[in-house]
């Protein structure tokens, strides 16, 4: 199917959906009070993720594990440099290539010393 016809599909689809919608919504009171909250909200529960990244030994970003590859810069624009991005240079100075040494030797390296939990 190519992008024409998906298209064409999409929008002859879009009212027939429309119409197998549920019962409009009515802003009274009578409305609201007749709304069931789902189970699964009544026990949702609210949670952060949070990811440390094991950038430290390397003293850069947490886009260090991208830019250690980049023998070859990449401008914003996409053109790309003969010169090697300065986290390849650091790597390789520091560390060697980043195919001996790459960003998963840095995760035992990581350490968490005067983390506490219970300050946060």
């Amino acid at each position: 199917m190519n992008c024409k016809h998906a298209i064409i599909a999409f929008f002859i689809a879009l009212p027939l959906m429309t119409l197998s919608a549920q019962k409009k919504y009515k802003p009274e009171w009578e409305s609201l009070l007749k709304y069931e909250t789902p189970e699964w909200f009544k026990d949702v529960k609210f949670g952060i993720f949070i990811h440390c990244p094991t950038t430290v030994p390397a003293n850069n970003s947490e886009w260090y594990g991208y830019h250690m590859w980049n023998e070859g810069q990449v401008d914003a624009l996409g053109n790309p440099s003969q010169e090697a991005s300065n986290a390849y240079k650091n790597h390789v100075k520091d560390f060697g290539k980043p195919e001996d040494f790459g960003y998963t030797k840095f995760i035992p390296m990581f350490k968490a010393e005067k983390f506490d939990a219970k300050e946060c």
